[in-house]
């Protein structure tokens, strides 16, 4: 009879629909306390930051330019704040399905669970190779955009000298090297 077939298959669509209520619920209660989190480290390593470069000597602080000490207080500390909200989220995402995955596999086929394990043994050395590598790339660029922004912050709180002595072209050169570096 029909009432057999759609009582089960709206008990399904029901239980489809809290599913995707709760993951929805859970999904907003982790975006907001990585954000709660995220904005809580960033202001106390700011804070922390600011201190330090207060407690700098005047050798040290000479040795650096303001856009330089500025971006390592302002753009290090949002990129850490990125790095929480984004990377660790899914990190933890991914290693749990991973090992949720494995759980399954283990129980249902082990034979299945090897062939799924082997080839994730097999580019894990690869994954760590590539890396390394692109750390190392990864760190230069930071670097280059570090300087670029010291370079773009020293400009513009020196505009209106550029401005006097009509240095701008000389300044847009400047920016431009650093920008393309």
């Amino acid at each position: 009879t029909p009432s057999k077939v759609i009582w089960p298959f709206l008990g399904v669509i029901l239980l489809l629909l809290a599913a995707n209520v709760v993951s929805f619920l859970v999904n907003r209660l982790r975006n907001l306390t990585m954000m709660k989190m995220g904005i809580d480290v960033v202001v106390d390593l700011r804070t922390r930051l600011f201190d330090k470069v207060q407690a700098m000597s005047l050798a040290g602080v000479s040795r650096r330019t303001t856009g330089e000490l500025m971006n390592r207080i302002s753009q290090d500390a949002s990129m850490l704040q990125n790095f929480i909200n984004s990377w660790i989220p899914n990190f933890l995402s991914q290693v749990l399905l991973l090992v949720g995955v494995s759980v399954v596999l283990a129980f249902y086929d082990p034979v299945l669970l090897a062939i799924f394990i082997v080839p994730v043994m097999v580019t894990l050395p690869a994954i760590s190779f590539f890396h390394k590598k692109i750390h190392k790339i990864y760190g230069k660029q930071w670097e280059a955009t570090s300087k670029s922004g010291a370079v773009l912050h020293d400009i513009l709180s020196g505009i209106r000298g550029v401005k006097a002595f009509g240095t701008e072209a000389k300044e847009s050169r400047r920016y431009s090297e650093a920008a393309e570096r």
